[in-house]
């Protein structure tokens, strides 16, 4: 019970600070710089749309290869235990 309620006080001292957190992020305003740093120029420069659709072919071939091993390691399993099963099936 002790471990309990010290979990909602954690839980609820989380959430006040991530609502302090909210109430205060509009007060901060885009237009306040504070110069311009190299990072954030080169940042700019990214494509980052190529990268993103990259990073998705990947996901997507790396996905039906797991999908396709994962199918062949099932149809495997399967026949083994049909094997086991009509030896196990035979009469002795």
């Amino acid at each position: 019970m002790v471990n309990l309620i010290l979990e909602l006080a954690l839980m609820l001292g989380l959430g006040a600070v991530v609502y302090l957190i909210a109430v205060a992020a509009p007060r901060v305003q885009d237009d306040q710089h504070f110069g311009e740093h190299p990072i954030k120029n080169w940042a700019r420069h990214l494509p980052l749309e190529r990268i993103d659709g990259f990073i998705a072919r990947i996901t997507d071939k790396t996905l039906r290869r797991l999908k396709v091993w994962i199918l062949k390691a099932d149809n495997s399993v399967s026949k083994h235990i049909s094997e086991r099963k009509d030896e196990t099936m035979k009469p002795l």
